[in-house]
């Protein structure tokens, strides 16, 4: 079969795909029945370029794939990302005439870019992000498992954009009431099926992924929560985190801890008020199975001068004090389940006991 030129098909896909270069081909040779060919040959990309819009990252593929009447082998096939690291997928998968696909597929990453938009802040998700680790790929087309160990690979930062048009809201002079109802999906089955589509009959994929990801702190994690006043929520820090999916039976379980080495936030009010605040060294995020029933524990803090006389009128007349504007720390406590938050507040200052006497 003559190549293909992949440059002919990015009209039809210039929505998702951008940048396609070289071309794909087939050398194939059939034999046996018209209703069940054998094949064998080649599938070949030579410098086959392939950018992915929403992640902004450009992949080169310039390797074979090899068929057989029994089986598709990469030996390895090797996809080169825009830094020049790359992900090699070797093994392959049986079939008989095509049908009854068994797996056998290991995928290494090395430093692979998957996200490279920094400045692409329009994007729900964005940021730059590359990844280190292995994907075993095993079973057949009714029992697929996906066994994978991954890492984030260097310093990285990943931002997600909460969609406005997920909520309905009533908006009165700047401040917005939201209907818990719209934003917090419910269980179904211990599952938050947020993407569940009304009237699908789709058979889901028999998908297993068991997943140990390893975070550090390079990578920064962070959430958009209002992008027009710059309220955003960033976090650092380790992770020893079990995920398994298993899509069939549209089941997640999450296993592990988190903990930030530091953070920030920054909320707003009407462009007009604007508080920044900071993330404790220490807080923890524990996923114990059903992510609905993962635990925080977090302390966020603001530091600020204040008058010490709104507190208490005796400051005024202190004669420790030279000056009743103090620096002191606000402390806001978090902890508890999602449904079931515990906020406590403390105030500190050097020197000065806000809870004794006064």
């Amino acid at each position: 079969m003559q190549a293909i030129e992949l440059d002919w098909i990015e009209p039809m896909a210039r929505d998702f795909l951008y940048g396609l270069s070289g071309s794909l081909g087939m050398q194939l040779a059939a034999s046996g029945a018209l209703t069940a060919p054998d094949l064998n040959g080649d599938i070949y990309f030579d410098n086959a370029n392939v950018g992915v819009k929403m992640t902004n990252v450009k992949y080169t593929i310039n390797d074979t794939i090899n068929v057989t009447p029994d089986k598709i082998a990469f030996n390895p096939l090797r996809i080169v990302d825009d830094t020049n690291n790359a992900a090699t997928i070797s093994g392959d998968i049986g079939h008989n005439g095509f049908s009854d696909f068994s797996f056998g597929l290991n995928v290494r990453l090395r430093d692979f870019l998957l996200l490279n938009n920094p400045t692409q802040a329009d994007s729900m998700i964005y940021g730059r992000l590359g990844l280190n680790g292995t994907i075993d790929v095993t079973g057949t087309d009714s029992n697929i498992l996906a066994k994978a160990s991954i890492t984030n690979s260097g310093a990285g930062r990943v931002y997600l954009q909460l969609p406005e048009s997920a909520r309905t809201a009533q908006q009165y002079t700047g401040i917005t009431y939201i209907d818990p109802a719209d934003t917090i999906p419910q269980p179904v089955d211990g599952v938050n099926r947020i993407f569940e589509t009304s009237g699908s009959t789709a058979t889901a994929l028999p998908l297993r992924v068991e997943l140990a990801l390893t975070l550090t702190p390079q990578l920064t994690a962070g959430m958009v929560i209002n992008p027009a006043g710059g309220d955003i929520a960033s976090v650092s820090g380790t992770g020893n985190i079990q995920l398994i999916y298993d899509m069939g039976k549209d089941d997640i379980s999450l296993q592990g801890d988190y903990t930030v080495s530091k953070g920030d936030a920054a909320f707003s009010f009407q462009n007009i008020l604007k508080r920044e605040f900071q993330l404790a060294q220490g807080g923890r995020v524990t996923f114990r199975g059903d992510p609905m029933d993962t635990r925080f524990h977090a302390t966020a803090v603001y530091n600020l001068r204040a008058a010490l006389a709104t507190l208490d009128e005796t400051f005024t007349t202190d004669p420790y004090l030279s000056s009743t504007r103090v620096q002191v720390t606000c402390l806001i406590n978090i902890s508890g389940e999602r449904d079931r938050m515990n906020i406590t507040y403390d105030i500190q200052h050097p020197g000065v006991d806000y809870r004794g006497t006064r």
